[in-house]
C-alpha cells in the first residue's frame, strides 16, 4: 500500500497500491459496498527452475537454494556456502571458481592504482605504486602475486610498504585572531605551506605563510596586529 492507512474507509473511497512483482507498478483500488475492487492483475512470481550450480551441489528448500562448491573449487567472494533467492525466474548465486582464484585486489595504504577485475588466476600479478609523498622501501616488492588462492606481498604487510617519505606535521600554531585559509587535517604532509588571514580591523605583520618541512613548521613570528584606524 502507497496512501496512507486508515482504520475504516467509506464507500467510494479509493487506495493507492503497487505490485510487487514484475514491473511493480501502481495502480488504485476502491471501496464498493464494503468490498474492494479493482481490475488489476500483478503479475505472479515467475518460478525458479532447478538450479544448476557449475563446480557445486545445492539444496532447495521453502523457495531458498543451499549451495556449496565440490572439492577444489570456492565460492567467489562468499563463505563456503550460500543460500540464494529467486528472482524473476532465476536463481541469484555465486560462482565457484578455483581454489587457486583469487579476488578483488587488496587496499594498500597511500596507493591510488586500483583495479576494476574482481578474479584473478593463479600467478596474475598487479603492481605497486606509491602516492607522492611515499616511496616503497622494498626493492624486491614490485608486484603483488596471486599463489594459492591468497594475495602475497613476501610478508611484507600491506601498511608497510608504502611509507611517508618525509615525517607529517601536527596541525599549525594558532595565531591569535587570525584564521588558517585551508580545511583542518590531523596531519600535514612534508612540503604544504599553509596561510594565515588576520580578522576584519587586523593587520598581518610579517610572512602569512609557514611551510611544514620534515614533521616540524617553519619557527615564524606571524603577529596580527589591531588597525590604528578600523573602518
Amino acid at each position: 500500500m502507497i496512501s496512507k492507512r486508515k482504520k475504516r474507509y467509506q464507500h467510494g473511497q479509493t487506495v493507492e497500491m503497487r505490485c510487487t512483482t514484475g514491473s511493480e507498478e501502481n495502480f488504485i483500488i476502491s471501496c464498493q459496498s464494503g468490498r474492494w475492487m479493482s481490475e488489476h492483475q500483478c503479475p505472479e512470481k515467475a518460478a525458479c527452475g532447478s538450479p544448476l550450480i557449475n563446480n557445486g551441489f545445492s539444496h532447495e528448500q521453502q523457495n531458498k537454494l543451499y549451495y556449496t562448491c565440490n572439492e577444489g573449487y570456492k565460492l567467489f567472494l562468499k563463505g563456503w556456502w550460500d543460500v540464494a533467492s529467486c528472482d524473476e525466474g532465476k536463481w541469484k548465486t555465486s560462482e565457484c571458481v578455483a581454489d587457486t582464484d583469487c579476488g578483488p585486489v587488496p587496499h594498500i595504504p597511500n596507493t591510488s592504482v586500483t583495479s576494476n577485475s574482481q578474479r584473478f588466476s593463479e600467478e596474475d600479478t598487479f603492481p605497486i605504486q606509491c602516492d607522492t609523498g611515499h616511496q616503497n622501501l622494498h626493492p624486491d616488492l614490485e608486484e603483488l602475486t596471486c599463489i594459492g588462492g591468497d594475495w602475497t606481498s613476501k610478508n611484507v604487510p600491506f601498511e608497510q610498504i608504502c611509507t611517508p617519505i618525509a615525517n607529517k606535521c601536527s596541525p599549525p600554531p594558532k595565531v591569535l585572531n587570525a584564521i588558517i585559509m585551508g580545511s583542518f587535517e590531523e596531519e600535514y604532509p612534508s612540503g604544504v605551506t599553509l596561510t594565515y588571514r588576520c580578522r576584519k580591523n587586523f593587520i598581518m605583520e610579517g610572512d602569512s605563510t609557514i611551510q611544514c618541512i620534515n614533521g616540524t613548521w617553519e619557527q615564524k613570528s606571524i603577529i596580527c596586529k589591531a588597525a590604528s584606524n578600523p573602518q
